[in-house]
């Protein structure tokens, strides 16, 4: 009787597993589809792609899934202007990262809140939220990390004039982002912009 009982449990937590795994699958799927729509602006048909896959996601308590679908629902109420809801998924996201993964998502989690902010034209906050991620960046020697913090950096320091630290930190994206091509069409708008605010047309 023992025996068949454990061979009962063991087919139970394999069938478990198979479930698990099918999940994730589907809900990978879900967040990549929910991705690709908000990159279109279509956020609507985002948001319920999204909001699928967090519900498989918390029933198996997959953290880095959840961690992603956060951030990408507060992506997308960003960009509705929603800031409000925007920074409360964020904050779910900053609590799983906090609570389950390590600090790289943590600090990804920062410079994601800062674009609400941006969005908003708070600068001061933008900064706020991007130097402590910078610096984790800094130490982690993450270079594709560091680019994009800086850039934002920039982006808030150059609608703040403040001309010396834009340079400071265009300088610094630009070294880290040299050999991520996708990244660079943003940054040479921003120095663009830079040298058009300090009356360098010639180099803009």
């Amino acid at each position: 009787m023992k025996k068949l009982r454990y061979i009962a449990l063991l087919i139970h937590i394999i069938i478990a597993t198979n479930l698990s795994a099918q999940n994730e699958v589907l809900c990978d799927s879900l967040l990549q589809q929910g991705i690709k729509e908000s990159e279109n602006k279509n956020y609507v048909q985002a948001l319920e792609l999204l909001n699928e896959a967090q519900e498989i996601a918390s029933q198996d308590n997959n953290y880095t899934l959840l961690f992603w679908i956060y951030s990408n629902i507060g992506i997308c109420y960003a960009e509705l202007l929603d800031y409000n809801t925007a920074i409360d998924n964020l904050s779910q996201a900053f609590d799983i990262a906090s609570n389950h993964l390590d600090e790289r998502y943590k600090f990804s989690v920062y410079n994601n809140i800062a674009g609400p902010y941006m969005i908003d034209k708070q600068y001061d906050k933008v900064l706020e939220q991007c130097i402590p991620a910078y610096n984790a960046a800094v130490v982690r020697g993450d270079s594709l990390f560091i680019g994009g913090c800086a850039t934002n950096i920039a982006n808030a320091s150059i609608n703040l004039g403040m001309m010396e630290q834009t340079a400071e930190y265009l300088d610094i994206a630009e070294k880290m982002l040299i050999n991520y091509p996708s990244e660079l069409p943003w940054l040479y708008i921003l120095q663009a912009d830079y040298y058009r605010a300090i009356d360098d047309y010639q180099e803009a």
